[in-house]
């Protein structure tokens, strides 16, 4: 469930205070003057912060991620929405109306997976939609055959911006039935390492002994995975257990066997949740229970939202009650962990930002 992202995680969640800005000088119209011989110099003036306005420039503030949750699996493909490859989920959900959602249920932050056809044309437009927002996000860059010249493009000059690479998906695309262990992955590998870079991977069982691999072979490199390919491979427990460099997003699409994206609208997502809540409660604790105990300061929740029906109130509540009552009916010593501590240990704050003149 990939793009070429940016990934880029309420109650409670605030901006950290900033020094107070100068406020911008606004030369009164000529017509307001008295008569003088300078008319047409304050012309240009006033002109001026106008040519401004069309060359944003952006403040990164830093956001606490205060709340009961954070959320480690979050997409944001409005910038691809005709893309090849990506979600086949209609409108994508905007990062506005995902923080409402996200402030009602005091989920303080989440990483957020961006995707865009041109960064370099389109990086106002991720800055202005992660504007004005009372919650944090962490931005990773999703491509769909990445290179490592391509990730220094996106990369170099955006450092302090953008937390990783991903989601990546082995199971669609250019990248369905390819090697992991085989170029460009090595040099990708070094070049996360190096810049301190999470790799968000989507793997199917085809790449299980290549991950297993480039796992013991750059164990600086840090690894998030997720999907139901890899849950049902028997393996992931043991790669947690075994590779300190792994981390696992136990995410509700997942949870729900791909149900936020098999269905196309609210209604036959909630009228398939209600009729099958119950039953996934109890499965879905029964596979999260041996991870945690694998390795319970890397594991964390996530939704793997991206659609706008998805942030719906109707679905949204729905999805942070399944969570509540999953959480509950774990072991306390995970409770907080899993839903919230993990995410903030490891990704510590979320950012926004703020235009200014």
């Amino acid at each position: 469930m990939i793009l070429l992202v940016i990934v880029i995680f309420i109650s409670g969640c605030a901006s950290q205070e900033i020094p107070t800005k100068t406020p911008s000088i606004i030369q009164p119209p000529p017509q307001e003057l008295p008569e003088q011989p300078e008319i047409e110099p304050m012309q240009s003036q006033i002109q001026q912060p106008e040519i401004q306005e069309q060359t944003k420039k952006w403040r990164q503030l830093n956001v606490p991620c205060t709340g009961d949750f954070f959320d480690s699996h979050i997409h944001f493909d409005v910038l691809t929405e005709s893309n090849e490859y990506g979600h086949p989920i209609g409108s994508s959900l905007t990062p506005k109306e995902l923080a409402k959602r996200m402030s009602e249920h005091k989920v303080g932050c989440g990483v957020l997976f961006v995707s865009a056809f041109d960064l370099n044309k389109q990086f106002d437009s991720m800055r202005e939609s992660l504007s004005g927002l009372n919650v944090g996000f962490v931005p990773f860059f999703s491509l769909f055959n990445p290179s490592l010249s391509s990730i220094q493009a996106i990369y170099q000059g955006r450092e302090g911006i953008f937390f990783g690479i991903g989601e990546i998906g082995f199971y669609e695309g250019p990248l369905v039935g390819t090697s992991l262990a085989e170029d460009p992955w090595p040099a990708i590998f070094e070049y996360a390492a190096k810049e301190n870079l999470f790799l968000m991977l989507h793997p199917t069982q085809e790449q299980a002994d290549d991950l297993e691999k480039m796992l013991a072979q750059y164990p600086n490199t840090k690894v998030i995975l997720h999907g139901y390919e890899s849950l049902n491979s028997g393996k992931v427990e043991n790669w947690l257990s075994s590779y300190k460099n792994l981390y696992w997003t136990y995410d509700l699409a997942t949870m729900f066997d791909g149900y936020l994206y098999r269905v196309q609208n609210a209604e036959d997502f909630i009228m398939w949740y209600e009729a099958n809540k119950k039953q996934y409660l109890s499965s879905v604790r029964d596979k999260l229970l041996p991870l945690l105990e694998a390795a319970p300061d890397r594991v964390m929740w996530g939704t793997d939202v991206v659609a706008a029906w998805h942030v719906e109130p109707e679905v949204y509540s729905r999805l942070m009650e399944f969570s509540r009552e999953l959480i509950d009916s774990l072991p306390a010593q995970y409770r907080t962990n899993y839903a919230h501590d993990n995410a903030q240990r490891i990704f510590n704050s979320g950012i926004i930002f703020e235009p200014f003149p």
